[in-house]
Formats: structure tokens, C-alpha cells, sequence
């Protein structure tokens, strides 16, 4: 009979050093032991955080990292019991600093049962500095994980006989780590490619995250109840588009290389591919310059946008040379 094993990462990379220094706390991890369970036999250990300072918001970021690689730990141990496994071993953890003032944590697990063999990931990454939990838009940005999940359906479109049909996207809270230059987004064994037994390890450039980021209230922003309006050529060219206006009631049009649209002032109609849409209004003319709808950017340039809640716009792009 197979063994039946499942690895657990809680990520962030940890190899020999077991301190990390920089401007900022010193932090290093030792080993913690997790409690028998009686309905499955739990071995190995996982990391404890310990982070320099006496503060009270220090002890107690200190708890809550702790807190949440207990928690993954524990989360795994549940789905072993679930799946009927008859043990689980956190076999290594790693600890690894993921550039400036990041820390990743990585713990591995295996799950023995019956015939079957499967790993999974899980991860904490965090800002020793700030004293903040990441996560994916934490690092990259506002769209950070849209544009990751964007990136990973690129792949499954150009192959889709490689990759399974149950990928859901992923979210800020998917597990990754960060490396000096590099996003490292982690997949259980089976969760993207197709008989894939082993952790995948799906990797993006920082570089190739662009953003562009604008406030929606005040003077030179018209308002507008049903989506913002942002301005057309400030957000376009900052991508490389190209835009054209050709005179007052003609079609401005937007390119770049291959690409090209048009909008009109005061005219509902978007030109998406050979389809013409509806978005939310038409675009308007304010302060001399035209403003289209948000959704624009994302519906018809192939962008992604995010509003926060203090009314800041992020319009963003992946762009992988």
C-alpha cells in the first residue's frame, strides 16, 4: 500500500539563518511543538516567531503571527482528520527575509493515509517593520492578486490540456512569498497543472506590476453617481497608449501597437474588439479633457482597477517582458 503524503508550506523561505537583521527588530524563530491529537498521530514541529522589543504592540504582533501559523497548522490537521489520514508530520520549517523588511515563514508537512500522495501550501508573510500581516496587493499593489489570477488564466488559455478547469482565481490572501525581485505564488499538488503531484511555484516579476494611482474627489474630478470618471489621456499614456483628439465631435481615438478604439464626448459607445458595449455614461468633456468611465480602462484596455475607501483610484497592469 502507498503512502499517502501531503506537504504543507507556510511561506515564506526559511533556510539556515535563523535571524533576520536589518533597519528594524531583529526577528528569528525556533522550534514549536504542536499538541497530540486523538484522532490522528501529529509529529514535528513548526516555527515560533520571536521579534525583538518589549513593547506591547510588539508581543503582540509577535502573538498574532504565531497565532496564524498555529492556526494554518491546526487548519491542516483538520483536513488530514477529514480526508481520513492516519498521520500528519510538520518534517521542516524554513525562515527566510523576502527583501527590506519582509519576512516569509515556510512549514512543511506530510500526511500519510492510504494510496494517494498530495501537497499542499499555506503561508505568513509579514512586514517586521510595520508590524503588518501581507498579502498579495500588500506587496504588489491594489490589483496585485487580479492581475496575478489574469496572468495565471493566460497560462491555462495558451495550454489548456496542461492545466486543470477548476482554477477559481486567486485572491490576497492566496499563499505566496517574496523573494528580492520576485512574487512566488504557490499551488497545492493538483490545483493547476494536471497530475502535478508536487508544489508549483507560479513566479512574477515586482517589475512587471505597473500602477497608476489618482484621488477621485476634489476640483479637477467631475463627479459622477454611477462609476468614477477618470481621465482618458492622464491613465492612458501613462500605459503607452497613444490618444488622438482629431477636434470638437469627432472620435478621439486610443492605440497602441496593434490596438486601437475610439470614444466621443457625450456618445455611450465603447468599441470592444469587433463589439460595441455600453458602460455606465458616456464619456465627458471637463476642464478641457475628456473623462470616461472606470470600468473603461479595465472593459475595453484590458486594464484593472481598484476605489478605496478613502476614494483612491489604482489602475494597474501586468507586463512581463
Amino acid at each position: 500500500m502507498r503512502r499517502y503524503a501531503v506537504f504543507l508550506f507556510i511561506c515564506v523561505f526559511l533556510f539556515f539563518p535563523n535571524e533576520a537583521r536589518a533597519d528594524g527588530p531583529t526577528v528569528s524563530v525556533s522550534a514549536n511543538t504542536l499538541p497530540e491529537n486523538a484522532e490522528i498521530a501529529v509529529s514535528g514541529s513548526i516555527p515560533y516567531v520571536n521579534i525583538s522589543g518589549r513593547s506591547a504592540e510588539t508581543n503582540a504582533f509577535k502573538e498574532k503571527i504565531n497565532d496564524k501559523i498555529q492556526g494554518a497548522a491546526r487548519s491542516k490537521i483538520d483536513e488530514a482528520i477529514k480526508s481520513r489520514a492516519k498521520a500528519i508530520s510538520f518534517y521542516r520549517y524554513d525562515f527566510k527575509p523576502g527583501g527590506g523588511d519582509i519576512i516569509n515563514i515556510v512549514i512543511y508537512a506530510e500526511i500519510s493515509s492510504g494510496n494517494m500522495a498530495r501537497r499542499e501550501a499555506a503561508s505568513v508573510v509579514f512586514d517586521k517593520k510595520e508590524q503588518k500581516i501581507l498579502g498579495i496587493n500588500d506587496v504588489v499593489g491594489a490589483n496585485g492578486a487580479k492581475l496575478a489570477s489574469a496572468y495565471v488564466n493566460s497560462l491555462r488559455k495558451k495550454s489548456p490540456s496542461k492545466y486543470v478547469s477548476s482554477f477559481s482565481g486567486i485572491s490576497d490572501g492566496h499563499d505566496f512569498f517574496v523573494t528580492g525581485n520576485e512574487l512566488q505564488i504557490l499551488f497545492d499538488s493538483y490545483a493547476l497543472t494536471k497530475g502535478n503531484s508536487e508544489i508549483e511555484i507560479v513566479k512574477i516579476p515586482l517589475s512587471a506590476f505597473r500602477s497608476f494611482k489618482l484621488q477621485l474627489e476634489g476640483e479637477d474630478m467631475p463627479a459622477n453617481n454611477l462609476a468614477p470618471l477618470l481621465p482618458l489621456r492622464d491613465v492612458a499614456e501613462n500605459f503607452g497608449f497613444s490618444v488622438e483628439w482629431k477636434g470638437a465631435g469627432q472620435p478621439i481615438s486610443v492605440s497602441r501597437g496593434s490596438f486601437e478604439t475610439s470614444v466621443t464626448i457625450g456618445v455611450n459607445e465603447y468599441l470592444k474588439g469587433s463589439a460595441v458595449i455600453k458602460l455606465e455614461s458616456a464619456p465627458a468633456s471637463h476642464n478641457g479633457a475628456t473623462y470616461v468611465p472606470i470600468t473603461f480602462f479595465e472593459e475595453v484596455l484590458g486594464l484593472s482597477y481598484y476605489v478605496d475607501e478613502n476614494g483612491e483610484a489604482t489602475v494597474s497592469e501586468l507586463v512581463m517582458d
